[in-house]
């Protein structure tokens, strides 16, 4: 499997399409779901194509002329381990510096250990404190631009 892959920004029911092709966050996901969490927010929709396949994805959209949440993002697993993930999360960091984002807030769970590393690696700093983490915490990382 070759690892060359591209991104492209995309509207909100192509992100839908991407979303549904992670097995994890498949259940639930609908355009009325993001247009109730984003509402007339600025928004970054990017999804990963290899040769026309979608590959992953990431959703975020602004909480203040200051702060870009990042929502959303996975990654088909047969491609995981390739460095999507990275690649779209840089992408997504260069995108809302460019557009006079001071920060980037994402939320995470126990359960994603993987995203957790990535994070940290990354510099995001943990905001939640780890005597309030169980399996169900979402747990808030914050990075500044």
């Amino acid at each position: 499997m070759s690892s060359r892959f591209s991104l492209k920004p995309v509207s909100l029911s192509e992100c839908l399409t991407a979303q549904r092709c992670i097995p994890e966050l498949a259940t639930g996901a609908s355009l009325a779901r993001y247009e109730r969490k984003i509402a007339a927010a600025p928004f970054l929709a990017l999804v990963a194509y290899q040769q026309h396949h979608i590959i992953g994805f990431k959703l975020g959209f602004a909480l203040s002329p200051q702060c870009f949440y990042s929502w959303l993002g996975g990654v088909v697993p047969s491609y995981r381990s390739q460095g999507v993930a990275k690649t779209l999360l840089q992408y997504q960091e260069r995108w809302a510096k460019a557009h006079g984002y001071q920060e980037i807030q994402v939320k995470s769970m126990l359960c994603f250990s993987a995203m957790r590393a990535m994070l940290a690696k990354y510099q995001y700093l943990q905001l939640t404190a780890n005597s309030q983490i169980d399996a169900d915490t979402k747990i808030i990382f914050s990075k500044l631009l």
